[in-house]
């Protein structure tokens, strides 16, 4: 399956759009759009603080992050 995504180019809107899945109990996945490797993505913040760290360190060297929904599983 392909999870449901959003862009963003502002730290308060994408923690504001994480904040509102995870109190609906949907996981995240935070990621910096550009990048290599598994560098500034983070699966399943729990907690607002760290919801904000995850978007913190997406953010770092990138200007535009995606969060998606998380989908259990085995992932490669």
């Amino acid at each position: 399956p392909i999870p449901k995504f959003k862009t963003f180019k502002d730290k308060s809107t994408a923690v504001e759009y994480a904040s509102k899945k995870l109190t609906k109990n949907k996981f995240v996945v935070v990621k910096p759009i550009s990048g290599s490797l598994s560098y500034g993505i983070t699966v399943k913040p729990s907690t607002p603080l760290q919801i904000r760290k995850a978007v913190d360190e997406a953010f770092e060297g990138n200007s535009n992050i995606m969060i998606e929904e998380y989908i259990a599983g085995r992932h490669y």
